[in-house]
């Protein structure tokens, strides 16, 4: 009767380690289909009602339909390339299908059309839901720690 609980034991540690590794691999997903405007990859990171909220309350976005909205217009032109890089995730299970996460992010946009390069550090508060067997974001919001322009030439 031992070894089954500790192999149940076990199993739940092992659960937890690949629901955190599952969460990590969805937040690269969301970054990566950014970066290579993968619109529907990204679509597929969000459960239907996510919250989203981009640099304060005037960016604040209450479906996965407005939010990719909001970044097809933000970042979806031709002219322009974006860079995210996430470091530092500190995610936490809440229960058994929810889960909150911190992570840094150093973000890096250029606008050829308009000249300019931007460079931003910030902070991502996120909340995940586990349905359909994977993990989505619930909620996202980031902090900006500082935000850099310049203009940038051709």
């Amino acid at each position: 009767m031992v070894v089954v609980t500790k192999m149940t034991e076990l199993e739940a540690r092992i659960r937890v380690l690949e629901d955190i590794e599952a969460i990590k691999k969805l937040k690269a997903k969301y970054w990566r289909c950014c970066d290579q405007k993968d619109w529907n990859g990204l679509a597929d990171c969000f459960v239907e009602d996510a919250v989203g909220e981009y640099g304060g309350p005037d960016n604040r976005f209450t479906s996965a339909e407005a939010i990719m909205k909001w970044v097809k217009d933000t970042i979806g032109k031709d002219s322009i390339f974006t860079v995210h890089q996430g470091h530092n995730a500190e995610i936490d299970l809440t229960g058994a299908r929810t889960a909150r996460g911190v992570w840094e992010m150093y973000y890096y946009m250029v606008d050829r059309e308009a000249n300019l390069a931007l460079t931003m550090g910030c902070f991502y508060e996120d909340e995940y839901a586990k349905e359909k067997g994977g993990w989505k974001i619930k909620s996202t919001k980031t902090i900006p720690v500082y935000i850099e322009t310049a203009e940038k030439s051709s």
